[in-house]
């Protein structure tokens, strides 16, 4: 993004959470961090793919800060027009 006048957004989850090993991989379609046949929540991960394509069409930076067991919390930053 350039520089100028922008907006976070942060919304916040009180879920699983997600180790920071996996963080790298989290916008990428077809990944989940458990995965197997014995994995406890279903899907297919493309949830969070999808998302950071709209962000990316639409000019929002997203970003996640996340901690196992503690949940997450999802920044979005928006560039705001003159």
């Amino acid at each position: 993004m350039e520089k100028g006048s922008f907006l976070t957004v942060s919304i916040k989850d009180t879920g699983i959470g997600m180790n920071p090993d996996y963080l790298p991989h989290i916008f990428t379609a077809f990944t989940q961090e458990e995965e197997g046949y014995k994995r406890k929540f279903v899907g297919n991960g493309l949830g969070l793919s999808v998302v950071k394509q709209y962000c990316e069409i639409n000019d929002i930076s997203i970003s996640v800060k996340s901690e196992k067991h503690l949940g997450s919390i999802f920044f979005l930053t928006f560039a705001l027009q003159k």
